[in-house]
């Protein structure tokens, strides 16, 4: 699909993104790591969604994945 329609933001499912840091998700974390570079370099923002705690969102850094959303960066509430 992404041949077809190169779209603005490519947005990672939490059930690839939760638990990314734990040291038996390498081949996740790779998966991650060359979708970001790959949707980069078409000109897309990566957004990885369900992040929820620290280490995930540090691994996600390190993979190159900055835009992130979940409870770790701040619970939904109403305005």
């Amino acid at each position: 699909m992404l041949a077809a329609y190169v779209p603005d933001i490519v947005k990672l499912d939490l059930k690839l993104i939760q638990g990314i840091a734990l040291t038996d998700q390498r081949v996740r974390r790779k998966v991650v790591s060359h979708v970001a570079t790959m949707a980069q370099d078409l000109g897309a923002e990566v957004v990885a969604e369900g992040v929820e705690s620290l280490e995930d969102a540090e691994t996600l850094l390190k993979v190159g994945v900055y835009l992130q959303q979940g409870y770790v960066h701040g619970r939904p509430r109403f305005m």
